[in-house]
């Protein structure tokens, strides 16, 4: 879900609905690639730098094919999408039609395309960090509110009865009714906090001589900011191990962790808004239709997930089940309207400019 949405608004690209798609395969290939090479110990080299020099049929040296493999996928990320938007906007250009809709990548060769400020290279990468880092996160952070909404019916209760009231039954939420649904964001930001899709943050450089607290920060030393910390932090949030979005509703107010999991500086995630806007939108229209709840074992009774996360640079909810059911017959009818008015067809993947197959051997 979350992939097939991003292609679209980066790259106006429609994912195939009746077979795999080699963009969302490559996604998935690079997601797996990217969490075994950044696990905490897992390549000696990290410890060791001098390893690189050593040639590639020595034993140990598994990790330069793992790289070469990398940057093949990562090339491939960036670069097919992005042709095959170019290839669009061009022919648009020619035809002097617009039969897309808009796109990230498209909007920005229109604007650029006389004083070409911006190369492509630029712009096939930014669209492809928008993408490869949007993907992951963005779908750990929907996976751990089905989960908690699994372990905690009276938060769903209390959001679907807020939708109820100010959207209705007869249509599902909007980015428009963001402001009128005060609980649903305390959800998308409890959710943020509870469990974050990236616990440890990214490595950051002093750039100059620092002191904090009576500590010594050289110039050059290396600063990585412990996100999971400030989540639990007790003297910040009240029982931080439990999921409470009226946490950050009054009297509480406590501050929205969206102000440091995105990062910090000049290098704080560029997509932070559309993210929180993406999560937002999946959320309230999740909770407006369906009931969720937790799985049952082959005698009937519930399972209880497991709250944990998967170790990696990007940290998910460990594997669990649950039971996702329209909340009425309207609800279910609601959803089948829906998929009927915007039933894609066929996909683009028939127009892409690269066979991709040999990547997954």
């Amino acid at each position: 879900m979350v992939a097939s949405m991003l292609l679209k608004m980066i790259y106006d690209y429609r994912v195939e609905t009746d077979k795999p798609d080699p963009l969302v395969e490559i996604n998935d290939l690079l997601v797996d690639i990217f969490a075994s090479a950044t696990v905490p110990g897992a390549w000696l080299v990290d410890t060791i730098p001098w390893l690189k020099h050593v040639p590639a049929w020595m034993p140990g040296t598994n990790f330069k094919d793992v790289a070469h493999k990398a940057q093949l996928v990562i090339t491939a990320a960036a670069g097919i999408p992005f042709r095959f938007a170019k290839q669009r906007a061009s022919e648009e250009e020619t035809n002097g039609t617009t039969k897309r809709d808009p796109s990230l990548v498209g909007e920005i060769l229109r604007a650029t395309q006389d004083a070409k400020r911006i190369s492509d290279e630029d712009i096939q990468w930014t669209a492809a960090s928008l993408y490869g880092a949007g993907v992951d996160t963005t779908g750990s952070t929907l996976r751990t509110f089905f989960l908690a909404m699994s372990k905690c019916p009276d938060v769903q209760k209390r959001a679907q009865q807020e939708i109820d009231e100010v959207v209705g039954a007869k249509r599902l939420p909007a980015q428009e009714d963001r402001a009128s649904l005060p609980y649903i964001n305390a959800v998308v930001k409890e959710c943020l906090r509870w469990l974050p899709s990236v616990p440890l943050g990214i490595p950051h450089a002093a750039e100059a001589d620092d002191e904090l607290h009576g500590f010594r920060i050289p110039k050059g030393a290396i600063l990585m900011p412990s996100t999971w910390w400030f989540t639990r932090d007790p003297s910040v949030y009240h029982d931080p191990e439990k999921f409470l979005p009226e946490r950050y509703l009054a009297p509480f107010e406590e501050p929205d962790p969206a102000s440091f999991v995105f990062g910090f500086g000049r290098r704080i995630c560029p997509g932070r808004r559309l993210a929180e806007a993406t999560v937002f939108l999946a959320i309230a229209k999740v909770l407006a239709v369906f009931n969720i709840s937790k799985a049952l074992d082959d005698v009937g009774r519930e399972v209880e997930p497991e709250i944990g996360v998967a170790p990696g640079a990007v940290a998910s909810p460990l594997p669990f089940s649950v039971v996702v059911e329209p909340r009425s017959t309207t609800s279910a009818q609601l959803v089948c309207s829906i998929q009927t008015e915007h039933q894609s067809g066929e996909g683009d993947a028939k127009y892409l400019d690269e066979d991709v197959s040999h990547l997954f051997h």
